[in-house]
């Protein structure tokens, strides 16, 4: 159940990200930047959402596993 719960929370963390990127993108390519600026942006913020993420899931998932065991 628990990887079940996983797979869901990773699947909806992608989706969130990719628009995430789309809007970064708009907003970032509409304000003239170069394309090179909107990939290191983009990168860069895709990186630190998708780290901090799955520390916030991996964390609350160990920390479910303590409790429950």
């Amino acid at each position: 159940i628990v990887l079940v719960v996983e797979v869901v929370v990773v699947a909806v963390v992608v989706v969130v990200v990719v628009a995430v990127v789309v809007v970064v993108v708009v907003v970032v390519g509409g304000g003239g930047g170069g394309v090179a600026v909107d990939i290191v942006v983009v990168v860069v913020v895709v990186v630190v959402v998708v780290e901090s993420t799955l520390a916030i899931i991996y964390g609350a998932v160990h920390t479910q596993f303590v409790f429950s065991s």
